[in-house]
């Protein structure tokens, strides 16, 4: 019995997929169909395609697979004639996109088994050309397209500006075709060329707060310089001057870092660090609002059901509501300014914040039944206890470093 329960069991679970199956397949027809009538012959064929791998013997998509696949087919065709009739570099990139798109439209066939037809019993067949090398001319006309306006760019262009752009069709160029001639070299060339070199300066704490919360200005710095390495490829035109070189030259020098960076010496300061840019700032405030508790006596009512009585009574209950906050903000400045010009590129000032409150309840007299399901959930509820000081702290500045980076990276990209 035990065996033939088992049995009853995955048969179910395989009607079950099957049912799921036919459902799905149905759902990819209807969207090939609603695809054709619009004339989207390409997203059509395609969803004919998804529900043949379900089914392979479907009537209505072998139908429209049939008729739409010729036509998307056709359609791109075209558009490869009127582009290979263009005089123009341009063309190119715009060709490997039709022979791409055609090649998918081949592995969209190949993805499927033998087709019979449903009604005939006879194999179904599609004309699959083979556009492996137009595809790999398109690939080395759009690469070398994207080269030479590099090589053009950066002989003409030898400004920060000039020489990104270059870069970028240089990276293009390998994009399209890994490797291409000396595309990489060049690249970095270009980019190296279009770089913007920042050092970030220790930040001056003015908040008077005596390190109670450690060396303030380190702990920033080290967290706008881990923020800004996490920008990844956001980062591809900007070098950071590492700490270490930085506090060389402020020893070598004899520099404090009060006043370091006005019009008169910037000039001398970005070239001792090699820097394109600066970027100091100052600590204002620190303000820890300590945790403090608030209570307010409330007084539930309610009336009840209770067995034996023919009028509802009523009740009461009278708890003690309390609210316990707290909470952390600091004031900063940043200033980014130019080494060359000495003037300032940006200038902005945050005030981030973490306050934290919680409630709870305790029960003074009466019936507890007269409280309402929320209140009840505050009454069952442990004394919170309020996050530290130092954590508290943390957690801002931390979102102040991060207000940072994302203002930077908005004024150097």
């Amino acid at each position: 019995m035990k065996r033939i329960g088992i049995n009853l069991i995955l048969l179910l679970l395989c009607l079950m997929a099957g049912l799921a199956s036919c459902a799905r397949n149905k759902k990819l027809q209807n969207q090939a169909e609603t695809m054709y009538r619009k004339g989207n012959y390409e997203a059509a064929a395609f969803y004919a395609v998804e529900s043949l791998k379900l089914k392979p013997d479907y009537r209505k998509a072998q139908i429209t697979l049939k008729e739409t696949w010729p036509k998307a087919v056709l359609e791109r065709s075209e558009r490869v004639m009127l582009l290979r009739e263009r005089q123009d570099d341009e063309k190119w990139e715009a060709l490997l996109g039709e022979y791409l798109a055609l090649e998918k439209l081949n592995n969209g066939i190949r993805s499927l088994p033998p087709l019979t037809d449903a009604e005939t019993g006879l194999r179904i067949n599609f004309d699959l050309r083979d556009y492996s090398s137009q595809i790999s001319e398109a690939r080395e006309n759009t690469a070398a397209s994207y080269y030479q306006k590099g090589m053009h760019q950066s002989r003409m262009d030898t400004s920060k500006a000039g020489q990104r752009i270059a870069a970028e069709y240089f990276k293009k160029a390998m994009n399209i075709l890994p490797n291409y001639l000396d595309s990489a070299a060049r690249y970095e060339t270009a980019r190296q060329n279009a770089v913007t070199r920042i050092a970030i300066l220790p930040f001056e704490d003015k908040s008077g707060t005596m390190k109670r919360y450690g060396s303030v200005p380190d702990i920033l710095g080290d967290m706008i310089i881990s923020d800004l390495m996490q920008q990844g490829d956001k980062l591809e035109y900007t070098e950071l001057i590492t700490r270490d070189r930085i506090d060389q030259v402020i020893q070598e020098q004899q520099l404090g870092t009060s006043g370091l960076i006005d019009e008169n010496s910037a000039a001398t300061i970005g070239h001792l660090l090699g820097a394109h840019a600066i970027l100091s700032g100052n600590v204002l405030q620190i303000n820890h609002e300590s945790p403090r508790t608030i209570n307010r006596e409330q007084v539930a009512k309610a009336e009840i059901e209770e067995d034996g009585k023919d009028e509802p009574i009523k009740i009461s209950c009278t708890y003690t509501k309390f609210t316990r906050s707290c909470g952390f903000q600091i004031l900063a400045s940043y200033t980014l300014l130019d080494v060359s010009s000495g003037k300032i590129l940006t200038h902005k000032s945050f005030n981030p914040s973490y306050d934290w409150e919680e409630s709870w309840a305790r029960i003074v007299d009466g019936d507890d039944r007269a409280l309402s399901a929320e209140e009840l959930e505050l009454v069952k509820k442990p004394e919170p206890l309020p996050p530290s000081a130092t954590n508290m702290f943390n957690r801002v500045l931390q979102n102040l470093s991060r207000e940072i980076v994302n203002h930077v990276m908005g004024n150097i990209r």
